[in-house]
């Protein structure tokens, strides 16, 4: 009979996580996990999550869609396969708060391009608001590990600097931020950076590798989300993309909600913003313009619409771009937004932090606990799929409508040509994004090979570039030259090359 590591040898970690978010909070279960059935490993963990929200888990569903980050997300089948390797977490947690999706859709104005049934696609995918997500984690964890004394979570708790030196995290109580006597210094043998677009974790890093490159920038686009009854052309359980939905709303999305509601999402790059009556604070002005111009579909309730939209600040999202995850030095590792938030278009960034966390919990096994080796090997891994992310979520989608919608129509016709000729002609690389074995790797090589990436980025970062220029006055605005004097300066050129002409002829 073989016998268990003595006490003597075992070591135990002290592993900080900021961030409890879905990356977090899956992080912190693969770690407790492991102290139950640890194998031949030596190695035990102390886990300390911190988060500046409250306690998700403790709140009703109600309660989760008043929060500012409440938006419905797909759940593709790689960040369910993440969910499903701690036994009945998506089942039971997840999966009831969640809707399978059995309906896809395109519209382009008031027709339907293209519905097709999910069935015709291998897996499931699943549309969730983010706060579910994240306050089914919570009740997950805390129903397992809230009373285990190697389990500590510090809710309404605010990182405030990483001391690498000392290897310890300053932190605050967001109940009382204006008293310094509240912080706390955490100590820890690692930390875990889930902590998003801003993240404190990783200006750890930054400050102490000069070889440590990431940006961070929006994502050029604004936008709102309101909640409604599902309208009785739609589907149960119908997922729609809008093109032209309204005049200068260049994107839009209505994912559906549990209790026959749909979540609808409008939005304007800064380019082109979007009419004034929907930037009025007047929900009747909102009202009247919404059913004027709002051409998918008809609503039951347009005042409903108006009164949420009003009510709803507007929101942005930020993307960031990493050279690696890890410091070695700092003993730090980067997982989720702090190291690729992206753009919600492509719908994959809580699905890619998931997967993050699942590729942490296998290369942790495969490297027996060996934090210096396995974290290496995780930016060697990750940050080539969260690069392609960020750029097929940014770059896939044109700032400009008129190569926005050629684009569009030339993927639909890619995928219709490919299912008639049983894939000799390769499809359109974005229809495979979330499917088991299809990595956003392969997808962002397969678009750099259609030629889709290149033109898109060109045109978004030319654009991008001369919103900065004018509205920063780098490059003063020109004002429209009128028709008549157009005409009037061509005539004045043509009689201009007309009389040196003549000159020329006399003169010879």
């Amino acid at each position: 009979m073989t016998q268990g590591p003595k006490c003597s040898e075992i070591e135990t970690l002290k592993i900080v996580i900021s961030g409890a978010g879905p990356a977090g909070l899956l992080t912190a279960l693969h770690l407790l996990r492991h102290n139950e059935d640890p194998g031949s490993s030596l190695v035990r963990y102390n886990v300390t999550l911190i988060d500046n929200n409250v306690d998700y888990g403790s709140l009703s569903n109600e309660d989760l869609k008043l929060f500012h980050r409440s938006w419905m997300i797909a759940l593709t089948d790689n960040g369910i396969k993440a969910l499903k390797e701690i036994p009945n977490l998506f089942e039971k947690y997840v999966q009831p708060v969640a809707v399978l999706m059995e309906w896809f859709s395109v519209r382009v104005g008031r027709r339907i391009l293209s519905r097709s049934s999910t069935e015709l696609y291998p897996g499931d995918t699943y549309v969730v608001d983010r706060n579910f997500v994240v306050a089914a984690l919570a009740r997950y964890i805390k129903d397992r590990f809230g009373t285990c004394a190697c389990f500590n979570f510090m809710t309404e708790t605010k990182a405030m600097f990483v001391d690498v030196d000392c290897q310890r995290i300053l932190t605050r109580s967001t109940k009382c931020e204006r008293d310094p006597s509240g912080d706390r210094y955490v100590p820890y043998d690692f930390i875990v950076g889930c902590d998003g677009v801003r993240s404190i974790v990783r200006d750890g890093v930054a400050i102490n590798h000069r070889d440590f490159a990431f940006d961070i920038s929006d994502t050029f686009a604004i936008f709102k989300s309101v909640h409604i009854e599902r309208p009785s052309s739609m589907k149960n359980a119908e997922a729609t993309i809008f093109v032209n939905s309204m005049p200068h709303m260049v994107f839009g999305v209505a994912l559906p909600e549990m209790g026959n509601k749909l979540n609808i999402g409008l939005g304007y790059y800064k380019n082109d913003e979007c009419d004034a009556e929907m930037k009025s604070n007047d929900p009747k002005v909102v009202a009247k313009y919404v059913k004027e111009k709002f051409l998918p579909f008809t609503l039951d309730d347009y005042d409903d619409f108006a009164e949420q939209w009003v009510a709803q600040p507007w929101s942005t999202t930020g993307q960031v771009h990493c050279n690696f995850y890890h410091s070695c030095k700092c003993k730090i590792l980067l997982l989720g937004d702090a190291a690729h938030a992206t753009s919600p278009t492509l719908g994959m960034g809580m699905n890619t932090a998931l997967e993050d966390s699942s590729v942490f919990k296998r290369l942790l096994d495969e490297f027996n606990h060996n934090w210096m080796i396995m974290m290496p090997e995780f930016s060697k891994e990750r940050v080539k799929i969260g690069h392609a992310l960020t750029d097929i979520s940014f770059y896939s989608h044109s700032f400009c409508p008129r190569q926005s919608a050629r684009m569009q129509i030339t993927g639909f016709i890619r995928s219709k040509l490919s299912r008639w000729t049983g894939g000799l002609v390769m499809g359109d690389p974005l229809d495979k994004i979330g499917l088991q074995g299809y990595s956003l790797a392969d997808a962002y090589e397969d678009l750099v090979k259609l030629k889709c990436i290149q033109p898109i980025k060109e045109k978004n970062d030319r654009i991008i570039r001369a919103h900065f220029e004018k509205s920063t006055g780098m490059i003063k605005q020109t004002p429209t030259t009128p028709t008549w004097l157009k005409a009037l300066q061509i005539t004045s050129i043509g009689a201009f090359v007309l009389i040196a002409v003549t000159n020329i002829k006399i003169k010879k």
